[in-house]
């Protein structure tokens, strides 16, 4: 449940955000939505647990497998093109490392476990990723703040009214 909650909560922050994390970029919103399909994806397939007493735990692990294999896989694929493409914008780029940072963190991740097997886990290069898009939630949300109304002043009265 927690998990289905994750990445529902990380989609929901590429909706949210969608305007200031595209900026106008096509291959950003492209790159956004896939990765935004993709955790929905992954949301749904883990809740997929809910089903096991109608359906039984061997068709759960069979459609947790086809559904949940692919996706975690692109989840970092997208997840780190999207860090990339965010990296040149300043206010983006903290998120974007972390995003894009899996790409390293998953190969040092593999040498770990050939030293030290108990050590080596994949939830080292999901923090960065998760933590990256969570951050894009934050600083949309803080640029949008930030951002001044402009309203018309209100008219002023002179006398009674």
């Amino acid at each position: 449940m927690l998990l289905a909650v994750t990445f529902a909560l990380l989609a929901a922050v590429l909706t949210q955000q969608a305007r200031q994390i595209d900026a106008g970029r096509r291959g950003v919103r492209w790159v956004r939505r896939f990765l935004q399909v993709d955790l929905a994806v992954l949301s749904a397939g883990s809740l997929t647990i809910l089903a096991e007493p109608l359906v039984g735990k061997t068709t759960v692990d069979q459609l947790s497998a086809a559904l949940g294999g692919p996706s975690f896989v692109l989840m970092f694929v997208f997840g780190a093109v999207l860090g990339a493409l965010l990296l040149r914008r300043r206010y983006q780029r903290l998120p974007a490392i972390l995003m894009a940072a899996p790409v390293a963190i998953i190969p040092l991740t593999y040498l770990l476990y050939q030293v030290a097997p108990g050590w080596a886990h994949p939830a080292y290069a999901e923090t960065a990723l998760y933590l990256g898009l969570a951050l894009l939630g934050h600083i949309g949300s803080s640029a949008t703040a930030a951002t001044p109304v402009h309203a018309a002043p209100a008219p002023v009265q002179h006398g009674l009214a």
